[in-house]
């Protein structure tokens, strides 16, 4: 599972980072704690470089992580 953080990465080294967040969102729908959690900096990230906000629903979980 692991390799698609690297996919992730690497989509986000070639500025797809509209393909990046969908697959990082598909991620939170997974089971697999420890892969949601590789995940979430990703997503803060790929945010960040759009200019767009951290969604409503998140805000906990992130201040849980951090």
């Amino acid at each position: 599972m692991m390799d698609v953080i690297l996919v992730i990465r690497q989509m986000m080294a070639d500025s797809k980072f509209v393909e990046a967040q969908r697959e990082v969102e598909t991620i939170f729908f997974l089971k697999d704690e420890a892969l949601r959690k590789e995940a979430l900096p990703l997503y803060l990230e790929i945010l960040k470089a759009q200019n767009k906000r951290l969604p409503v629903e998140m805000i906990v979980e992130v201040a849980e992580r951090f």
